[in-house]
């Protein structure tokens, strides 16, 4: 069995590995010619998501404008 200070040390490490993974939230304030074309469609699709679920009309702008950029960035890669 391990002990407690081993265990402790298992879990930091684990959660630093989790971490080290960009979240797609992370991903949309990245420049698009940053990021891979899986990622840019991952990006594309949650500030889809944002842009139709999103209260406010200024936020709602916003979203739509960086999806554009993410989209702009998929079409010069010929992928779209």
């Amino acid at each position: 069995e391990k002990s407690p200070i081993e265990r402790i040390n298992e879990l930091e490490n684990e959660s630093q590995e989790k971490s080290s993974a960009l979240s797609v939230h992370d991903l949309s304030f990245k420049q698009p010619n940053e990021l891979k074309v899986e990622e840019l469609k991952l990006v594309i699709n949650y500030l889809s998501d944002q842009e139709t679920t999103v209260k406010f009309n200024k936020a709602r702008r916003s979203f739509k404008s960086s999806r554009m950029n993410f989209e702009e960035e998929l079409e010069k890669r010929n992928v779209l």
